[in-house]
């Protein structure tokens, strides 16, 4: 059955407080669009993550399973192409949640089962292979790919390293995917802790030169500067709806009590992102323990929103579907309904006078 695009104006959904109680900001619907027939027909089981083209109103999903490829449609809804196709070839993938567009709109995908970086030039249909650096001790933890200035920044963890704050969590690869620097660190939020997820999540405000960092198991941001590695500032607040646990064990021997434990006591980190005013935190909870097959709109998905000026903490909301990244102009990408592939962009403003 085709599944009609559609688009939804200024549609008001919930209002955020801060920790006084009053209203400071609120979410809107800038856009809904359902993926047609054949973007269906290509996106079976949809991973978490969406990435916007830089240069032109589309965007990038992949599959949890096969086929493992990328596809690209446009803010309607409407498949636009394939990319890669599932294999070892020296085009094809076997692994493609780590990915992202550059800032010509090519695409780039991390295919952690072959070792490589596979960059998609989508004008001439070339395919150039780079060496993941796993052996020389950086593992890739953030799967929002993003290129400033001609550079990939990528949320990391150095292996063998300390979680001291001082130790790296940013690398930053040139074109041809030569490691050109490290930067970041840790919150301090793990000093003395390691029994708790490190993964790194970042997001880059190329326009202000500025890198927002948190990680898996906690809810803090740290701001550092893109150009001298200055650690600016830190949110200090946590969300109320969190759930923060210092008994998240990394290994963990009972996948029954994992499941438990992640469905009562931890929150997960998501995404990072920003528009020109706010800071957006996005992190899930799971509403029942984990299954083996999970299905994405059982969780309850929630942005913590902050001044991006100052870092204070405006309030949290919960989404009305799952959180899949944001666009360039800071709307965030909601899966609205997995079953019937239903999408929205929800800009954050102001709370209304009325209110």
């Amino acid at each position: 059955m085709w599944l009609y695009s559609f688009s939804i104006i200024s549609v008001f959904l919930f209002s955020c407080s801060n920790v006084g109680g009053q209203r400071t900001v609120e979410l809107e619907i800038s856009r809904g669009f359902k993926l047609g027939e054949k973007a269906v027909e290509q996106v079976h089981r949809t991973y978490t993550v969406a990435m916007d083209n830089p240069v032109s109103d589309e965007l990038i999903f992949t599959n949890f399973t096969s086929p493992i490829q990328l596809v690209v449609v446009n803010y309607d809804g409407k498949l636009v192409e394939i990319i890669g196709k599932e294999g070892r070839g020296p085009k094809e993938i076997q692994d493609a949640r780590f990915f992202g567009f550059d800032e010509k709109g090519n695409a780039l995908v991390l295919d952690k089962a072959s070792a490589f970086f596979k960059y998609y030039n989508r004008n001439n249909d070339e395919v150039t292979s780079f060496h993941y650096p796993i052996k020389k001790g950086i593992s890739v933890t953030s799967r929002n790919l993003q290129q400033c200035d001609g550079k990939w920044y990528v949320g990391v963890q150095l292996l063998g390293k300390s979680t001291l704050p001082s130790t790296p969590i940013v690398a930053v690869f040139d074109s041809t995917f030569s490691l050109s620097d490290t930067l970041g660190g840790y919150d301090p939020f793990f000093k003395g802790r390691t029994d708790v997820m490190q993964e790194a999540l970042i997001d880059i405000d190329c326009k202000n030169r500025l890198i927002y960092t948190s990680h898996a198991k906690t809810p803090f941001i740290q701001v550092f500067s893109m150009d001298d590695d200055f650690y600016q500032k830190r949110t200090e607040v946590k969300p109320k709806s969190f759930m923060l646990s210092d008994k998240f064990i990394s290994m963990v021997g009972s996948k029954s009590s994992m499941a438990r434990f992640l469905s009562q006591e931890q929150s997960t980190s998501l995404h990072l992102a920003h528009s020109d005013k706010y800071l957006f935190h996005i992190f899930r909870n799971e509403a029942r323990a984990v299954e083996d097959v999970r299905i994405l709109n059982d969780s309850e998905h929630f942005v913590a929103v902050y001044d991006k000026e100052n870092l204070d903490y405006l309030g949290e909301l919960m989404l009305p579907g799952v959180a899949m990244g944001s666009t360039k102009n800071g709307e965030l990408i909601i899966l609205k309904d997995e079953n019937t592939s239903e999408f929205q962009f929800l800009n954050v403003i102001p709370a209304s006078s009325q209110n």
